[in-house]
């Protein structure tokens, strides 16, 4: 905002004040002298300095070592975990954490931790960091995985931590595949989606909710909500429509046709386990739907409650009489004897009328900046009947010049040289300098800013004649 600060001398004659800069702009310094002490001041010349501001950026920190996800054949194995981490100011913490994975389908069990790490600093800005992983207390079981990742701090207060990418070490039966999806762009989710990852991620929040400001939890809990949603998209989805009106519906989750079952989905006319089977996962996908509404509505502990009865019966419908999806259906085939054969004649061809090219806000304002130069010029310019120039008005130019690009090299020359043409001697020949140098350097600035026209097409004869005048002569 524009403001005026009138700035007293310190003891030793010296002129000092600070400011609190949030965006781009300029300050402008006016000595004042005073002669009598009942005498108004006489202003001098006034100096601009333009002010480029900065944000602040994030950490940048990742896992220089190993680097890669490793799989081992047993536990008995230590990763050196190298870490690198820099700021453009100031970095205030570093930690290697990771997150142990046992189970499988929707049995997962999930264990944080952080290991320890040895922090050697280059300055406060670059830091690097040395820890050893021992996979033994971590890995017990064939298809064990621990995820690890480093997460870096700066200094401005509020700042969140910036994680690294994710790595994995898992532990590996014998022709074993490798587990995928762990290690991706740190945009994505590190964790395979599933039900008891949502239970996790909503222990967490209701963990930290007494810390965090109920603005924050809300949006947390929103960001759960759809990651909730997501999971029930995936069990409703791969079950076909039938099961999704089914999901949608308002009948008793224990009113299922038997007989509709069989003959839309014959894997499951196996008998009533089966069913029985249906029955749980439409129960679970039911209290997904609650768990959602209720993070939507930041009622986390009656979230918590639905997702683990969710839990609960997507492990009934999974237990000894599996719940098979069911097979996809015959895909569309095209009827090729119905290519190109519709009719033209109803197609009606319409014009539409051409809108105005969009204005370019940036090259009106150099414009009109660059007509006030010439028309301020203009009498200086003259061999005789020279009429004063009012020399504020460079300087009012100077200003404008600085709203338009205050970062800009070029703007914050035009502006010097212009609040030196204000300074100058109104018949001199150094204020003309100054306006030639301003008056260019405008003009560069509007002939860079401007589109570069576009390429006429050269009419038909022309182009015949230019390709048979570059045609070798024995083709001609």
């Amino acid at each position: 905002h524009d403001s005026t600060r009138t700035i007293a001398p310190s003891a030793s004659g010296t002129f000092e004040f600070s400011l609190s800069a949030t965006r781009d702009g300029f300050v402008a310094l006016e000595p004042r002298m005073r002669v009598a002490a009942n005498s108004a001041a006489h202003a001098g010349t006034r100096q601009l300095l333009g002010l480029s501001v900065h944000s602040d950026e994030s950490p940048r920190v990742r896992i220089a070592q190993p680097a890669r996800d490793m799989r081992y054949p047993d536990a008995k194995h230590t990763i050196n975990v190298g870490i690198e981490a820099d700021d453009d100011l100031a970095l205030t913490a570093l930690t290697l954490r990771y997150t142990k994975v046992a189970g499988a389908g929707e049995r997962f069990t999930f264990t944080e931790g952080e290991i320890p790490v040895t922090i050697t600093r280059a300055n406060a800005a670059q830091w690097t960091a040395r820890a050893q992983l021992a996979l033994e207390p971590l890995l017990t079981e064939a298809g064990d995985l621990v995820v690890y990742r480093a997460i870096a701090t700066d200094s401005r207060p509020g700042s969140a931590p910036v994680e690294s990418d994710s790595y994995i070490a898992e532990l590996v039966a014998p022709g074993g595949i490798a587990a995928s999806g762990f290690a991706v762009d740190p945009d994505e989710d590190r964790y395979a989606l599933s039900q008891q990852m949502v239970i996790l991620k909503t222990e967490r929040l209701i963990a930290k909710r007494a810390a965090t400001p109920s603005a924050n939890v809300a949006d947390d809990a929103a960001q759960l909500a759809v990651e909730q949603r997501r999971v029930r998209a995936e069990f409703v989805f791969m079950m076909g429509g039938e099961f999704e009106e089914a999901v949608s519906g308002e009948q008793s989750m224990t009113d299922l046709n038997e007989t509709t079952e069989a003959e839309a989905e014959g894997d499951l006319a196996a008998g009533r386990m089966a069913n029985r089977g249906r029955i749980s996962l439409l129960s679970a996908v039911r209290n997904m739907s609650r768990a959602s509404v209720s993070l939507t509505t930041a009622d986390l502990d009656a979230a918590l409650t639905r997702e683990k009865a969710a839990l609960k019966q997507l492990q009934e419908a999974f237990a000894r009489s599996r719940f098979l999806m069911r097979a996809l259906s015959q895909r569309e085939q095209l009827d090729l004897t119905r290519r190109q054969t519709g009719k033209l004649d109803s197609i009606a061809r319409g014009t539409l009328p051409v809108g105005e090219g969009e204005q370019n806000a940036r090259v009106m304002a150099l414009r009109a900046i660059l007509d006030d130069v010439m028309s301020a010029r203009a009498p200086v310019a003259a061999t005789s009947n020279i009429a004063p120039v009012n020399t504020s008005t460079f300087t009012l130019l100077a200003q404008r010049m600085l709203q338009v690009a205050p970062s800009e090299r070029e703007a914050q020359f035009v502006a010097t040289q212009l609040t030196a043409a204000a300074a100058a001697p109104v018949s001199s020949s150094l204020r003309i300098a100054h306006l030639d140098s301003a008056t260019v350097q405008l003009s560069s600035m509007m002939q860079h800013a401007l589109r570069p026209a576009a390429h006429a097409a050269q009419p038909m004869p022309l182009r015949t004649l230019q390709s048979l005048l570059s045609a070798p002569a024995s083709r001609r």
